[in-house]
């Protein structure tokens, strides 16, 4: 099969959907990478690390996560939570979220 090089769409065409998906990939991981750069390991915490620095368990700090008294993200499935939040409730804020 032959086709137009003057003509982007054209080449697609050729494209296997394996490389297709690996193209999409690339693009998104290069998109990732530039928007924002990653935040220093120490700006975020373990539930674990963060259950000591409150002086509570573990799953006190789940629960908070989970209804919002305490800012966190999932990342691979396990909850990161941020230093702020955790210092502002230290400090008696309440801007912890």
């Amino acid at each position: 099969m032959s086709h137009n090089n003057d003509n982007p769409d054209a080449l697609l065409v050729t494209l296997s959907v394996g490389q297709l998906r690996q193209i999409v990939r690339d693009e998104i991981g290069r998109a990732l990478r530039t928007e924002a750069p990653p935040l220093p390991a120490e700006a975020m915490l373990t539930p674990k690390r963060t259950a000591k620095a409150l002086g509570v368990s573990e799953r006190t700090i789940l629960l908070m996560l989970n209804d919002g008294r305490l800012s966190g993200i999932r990342v691979g499935g396990r909850w990161r939570i941020r230093r702020t939040s955790v210092e502002a409730i230290l400090e008696g804020r309440s801007d912890a979220a």
